[in-house]
C-alpha cells in the first residue's frame, strides 16, 4: 500500500464517519440522504470481490466498513429520530435513480460493450461493476453539493450550518477522490497486473476524473468565496439582510421602525389636518382681531 493510497482512504474514512454521527445524532438538516445512497451503491458494487478474493486484513476491513457506515448512516436517516424528522426533503430534490443512476449504468455497459477480450462471467460482471462505481463515484456527491449551492442561496441564517456540519466531510471527500487519483497512476507506474486493468477503463477514468474535478471546483468556490472576495460577499451579505428586513416589514431608512407602524402614522397626520380648526375662531366675547 502506497502513501496516497493510506491517505486518501484516512479522508474517506473520517469524513464517512462524521456523515454518520451527524445522522446519528439528528443533525441531518444538511444531509443529503440521497449522495449517502449512491455512496453506498458505489460501495457496493465496487467490493464484489470481497467475496471471493482476500487481499489483505486492512483491504477486507476496509471495505466491510466502508458498507456497514454508508449503510448505517442511510438507516439513521430513514428509521432514527430525530434525523429522519429534520432531514429536509425539499432541499434534496435530485431525482437520483433517474437522472444519475440510470445514465451511469448505460455508461458502464456501453463502455464495456466495446472490450475486445470477450465476456467471462465472474471476471467482467466484477470488472463491469467496478467500472460502474467509478462512473457513480464522479457524480455521487453532486445532490450533497447542490444543496450546499441551495443552503447558500437562501439566506445568511444557513451559512453556519452548512459550513461547520457539511463542509469539513465533504472537504474531505474531495482530498479523497484527489488522493486516490495519485493512487491509481502511482500503482499503474508500479504494478503491471494493475496498469493492464487500466488500460481498459482508461478513458471511464479519465472523463470520470473530469467531471469531479469540475464538481468540486464549484463546491471549493462556493466555501472559499467569502475568503477570496470579502468585499462582494459583505455586499451580497447586506443585499440579503436588506430583502429580509423588508420580506420581515422593516424599513431600512427608517432605521427599524416597520413598514405598518410608519403607515399608522401618517393615517394619523392625515385625519389631523382634515379636522376643523375649531380653536382657533373668535368667540362672542372676544374682539375681532384686526
Amino acid at each position: 500500500m502506497n502513501v496516497y493510497r493510506g491517505l486518501g482512504d484516512l479522508s474517506r474514512m473520517v469524513g464517512t464517519i462524521i456523515f454518520f454521527l451527524m445522522a446519528w445524532k439528528g443533525n441531518t438538516s444538511a444531509i443529503s440522504r440521497k449522495s449517502q445512497e449512491l455512496y453506498l451503491m458505489v460501495s457496493i458494487t465496487r467490493y464484489l470481490d470481497l467475496f471471493y478474493t482476500f487481499y489483505s486484513m486492512y483491504n477486507a476491513l476496509m471495505k466491510i466498513l466502508y458498507i456497514s457506515l454508508g449503510a448505517a448512516t442511510v438507516a439513521c436517516l430513514y428509521f432514527k429520530e430525530p434525523g429522519c424528522s429534520t432531514y429536509n426533503a425539499a432541499q434534496d430534490s435530485v431525482q437520483h435513480w433517474l437522472h444519475i443512476v440510470v445514465p451511469c449504468i448505460f455508461i458502464a455497459v456501453a463502455y464495456k460493450s466495446q472490450d475486445p477480450r470477450g465476456f467471462y462471467p465472474l471476471e467482467d460482471t466484477t470488472e463491469l461493476m467496478w467500472t460502474f462505481s467509478v462512473v457513480l463515484e464522479s457524480v455521487a456527491m453532486l445532490p450533497q453539493l447542490l444543496m450546499v449551492r441551495r443552503s447558500f442561496q437562501n439566506g445568511r441564517k444557513y451559512h453556519c450550518v452548512v459550513r461547520d456540519a457539511i463542509c469539513v466531510p465533504l472537504f474531505l471527500f474531495g482530498i479523497y477522490r484527489f488522493l486516490y487519483l495519485l493512487n491509481w497512476g502511482y500503482r499503474a507506474m508500479t504494478e503491471p497486473s494493475f496498469a493492464f486493468m487500466l488500460s481498459h477503463t482508461r478513458l471511464v477514468l479519465t472523463v470520470s476524473a473530469f467531471v469531479q474535478v469540475l464538481i468540486y471546483s464549484e463546491f471549493f468556490y462556493i466555501v472559499l468565496r467569502p475568503y477570496l472576495c470579502p468585499a462582494r460577499a459583505e455586499l451580497a451579505k447586506a443585499d440579503q439582510t436588506g430583502a429580509e428586513e423588508i420580506g420581515a416589514g422593516v424599513d431600512p431608512e427608517v432605521g427599524g421602525a416597520t413598514v405598518n407602524g410608519t403607515q399608522d402614522v401618517v393615517k394619523t397626520i392625515a385625519q389631523q389636518q382634515q379636522q376643523p380648526a375649531t380653536s382657533m375662531e373668535p368667540t362672542g366675547n372676544e374682539a375681532p382681531r384686526l
